[in-house]
């Protein structure tokens, strides 16, 4: 209700009329709408509703009457829209994230255990690296009496040995490699493989010489690895 305009009461022998009108906003859409409105008896602790009978507002709409067409209706065979595909960075960076705090994780827990496994690995790859090469130039040297073969034999062991002891065994003399290494077999087959490659003599025994060379860097290499691995405090 907006707005209400009241009468005067007209009275006859009939009895009194009081009149009023009324200004009415509705929001429903309907154009029929029906209406029941009370009187109010007051009396001196309390009042009394005394409603009048139902009526009909004929209700008037201030929009304009449009021959629009619907709009909302839905259209039939349309054609099919294809969708461009887009990236979804925040789940990427999700995942990104996730992959880091699980390494973190990973490594707090098991990084010192992690580290000493990858470096007895590399020490054993080097290592089978070396024995490979050496086998293959002890084996050339035996079968064809050539001393070239176990001079290359002895370079790559003084290669191994200056990569594992972090020592520049590859420029040491025969008595600098016996100060840093003490062993009565190897001073004897190093002064041996010297007379062979040097002396460019015989020996019977260079095969022989070569393996212990061999056995020299088997100890140093199992050394190593027992180092690695033995745990710390």
């Amino acid at each position: 209700m907006i707005g209400q305009e009241y009468f005067t009461t007209r009275t006859d022998s009939l009895g009194s009329l009081d009149s009023t009108i009324y200004r009415l906003v509705s929001f429903d859409v309907a154009s029929l709408q029906v209406l029941r409105l009370p009187v109010f008896v007051y009396a001196d602790k309390d009042c009394t509703a005394v409603y009048a009978a139902p009526d009909t507002l004929w209700l008037r709409s201030p929009l304009p009457v449009t021959t629009r067409p619907d709009t909302l209706k839905l259209r039939d065979q349309t054609k099919v829209g294809m969708l461009q595909r887009t990236f979804n960075y925040p789940i990427f960076l999700l995942f990104i994230g996730s992959l880091g705090l699980l390494f973190l994780l990973v490594y707090w827990f098991f990084g010192r255990e992690i580290d000493r496994q990858w470096r007895v690995f590399l020490l054993r790859r080097q290592h089978s690296d070396f024995v490979r090469a050496f086998n293959r130039f002890n084996r050339n040297a035996r079968e064809r009496n050539n001393t070239s073969e176990a001079e290359k034999a002895v370079v790559v062991w003084k290669q191994y040995l200056e990569d594992v002891e972090k020592k520049p065994f590859a420029t040491y003399t025969t008595r600098e490699i016996i100060d840093n290494i003490p062993d009565e077999t190897l001073e004897g087959a190093l002064k041996d493989i010297d007379r062979i490659i040097y002396g460019q003599g015989k020996s019977q025994q260079m095969d022989a010489s070569l393996q212990t060379l061999k056995n020299v860097a088997q100890r140093v290499y199992r050394r190593h690895r027992l180092d690695i691995m033995r745990p710390t405090r």
